[in-house]
């Protein structure tokens, strides 16, 4: 291959399993992650259908794109990230992990407020079953279909996350398979902590309030946010740099 060529392929194996390649260079700069958004398959080519409660609308409509540790993914209800990320959070464009919807008063810790109305962002299941649910007919082309950077198994991988957080795919996410439907009924296990417990040291009570703990890069403090930061921070300590997904000045 010309040097080109071995830019390239090691750009591209960052987002493939370790056995690819690992002999790229140590750093990369912001041409790999144009690189990256280039060759991953595009919103149109993804997206056939969309229906939100049984009405058909545009998959523009409810899908942002971004990047993730295994490169380009498509996210659904996450908040914006002027109310997701703080200001010192460097984006290389503009335009990224951005779709102008701001949430109608709806926080981590208190839900919504209960004079928002039914149509409101984040969007909420306003009932349960299929009929209160998101449809998704999505699309793979033979041609796209690649067993040597994942591995056999090919198809979709979706994973749930809260609108304040990151999604973080590598970590947990089930599989949606080629020419199969897959239905997923999401059952909540819902912890509250009572206010009372606010007067103890979050040390004695095994656990932060979102007001009692301030992050760099995120505006809500969750434990998976505050994961992701310190990974990122003890990254750059240790090797002088970060990921190519991660949060970063």
């Amino acid at each position: 291959m010309t040097d080109e060529e071995i830019k390239l392929f090691s750009h591209s194996s960052l987002i493939c399993d370790n056995h690819l390649y690992n002999d790229g260079e140590l750093t990369t700069d912001f041409s790999t992650i144009e690189y990256l958004m280039s060759i991953a398959p595009q919103f149109g080519d993804v997206f056939f259908s969309c229906k939100w409660t049984l009405q058909n609308q545009s998959c523009h409509n409810f899908f942002t794109p971004m990047l993730t540790e295994e490169g380009l993914c498509f996210t659904f209800n996450m908040l914006d990230k002027t109310e997701l990320l703080r200001n010192n959070v460097f984006l290389h464009d503009e335009n990224y992990m951005s779709h102008g919807m701001k949430a109608d008063g709806w926080t981590l810790e208190d839900g919504y407020p209960k004079t928002t109305s039914k149509d409101t962002y984040p969007r909420r299941a306003l009932s349960a079953g299929f009929s209160a649910g998101f449809f998704l007919l999505l699309t793979a082309y033979e041609q796209d279909l690649d067993y040597v950077c994942k591995g056999p198994v090919q198809g979709f991988k979706i994973l749930l996350h809260n609108p304040a957080e990151i999604p973080r795919v590598g970590m947990q996410y089930f599989r949606a398979p080629l020419n199969q439907e897959v239905v997923v009924a999401v059952k909540p296990d819902m912890m509250t902590t009572s206010d009372g417990l606010r007067g103890y040291d979050p040390h004695r009570r095994n656990c932060f309030f979102p007001s009692e703990r301030h992050l760099a890069y995120y505006q809500s403090y969750t434990q998976q946010n505050c994961q992701v930061e310190c990974l990122a921070n003890f990254t750059l300590e240790r090797c002088g740099c970060v990921a190519y997904h991660m949060p970063r000045k």
